[in-house]
C-alpha cells in the first residue's frame, strides 16, 4: 500500500486472502491515497491452458475479488502461427473479466522479433 502501486498481482489462490489484507493495510495506514487493487494472472506461466480454463479462470478470479486480470499469451499456438487461436483465446478471457481490463503478458524472452510484433497486433 505504501509502494503506490496501481495492482498487487497474485496468483488466483490468493485474490481472498491479497483483498484482506490491503483491507487491513488501508485500516491501520496514516496515508490518504488509494488502495491497490489486486490483479490475478491466469494461464501462468506459459499460457497453454486450455481457452475454455483460461476465461473460466478468469472469471472466478473475478468473483474472487480481482479488478484486473494478467492473462499470459498461448505461446505455443503463437509460435505455430495459430493466431485465430490465440485471438479467440485472448478475447475468451476479455469477455470472462467484464467489466474489468485485461492485459497480455507475451513472454517476450520466448518469442522472436516478428512474434513479438505479431502478439502485438492480436
Amino acid at each position: 500500500y505504501e509502494m503506490e502501486a496501481k495492482t498487487v498481482c497474485v496468483n488466483a489462490s490468493r485474490i481472498e486472502l491479497a483483498c484482506k489484507c490491503l483491507v487491513e493495510s488501508k485500516k491501520t495506514s496514516k496515508l490518504s491515497r488509494e488502495m491497490p487493487e489486486v490483479c490475478a494472472v491466469v494461464g501462468f506461466p506459459l499460457g497453454a491452458t486450455l481457452p475454455a480454463a483460461k476465461a473460466f479462470e478468469a472469471k472466478l478470479a473475478v468473483q474472487a475479488g480481482a479488478k484486473e486480470i494478467d492473462m499470459v499469451i498461448n505461446v505455443g499456438k503463437l509460435k505455430d502461427k495459430e493466431y485465430t487461436f490465440v485471438s479467440n483465446d485472448i478475447e475468451g478471457v476479455v469477455q470472462a473479466a467484464k467489466p474489468y481490463g485485461v492485459k497480455v503478458i507475451i513472454e517476450a524472452c520466448l518469442l522472436t522479433e516478428e512474434e513479438k510484433r505479431k502478439a502485438c497486433e492480436i
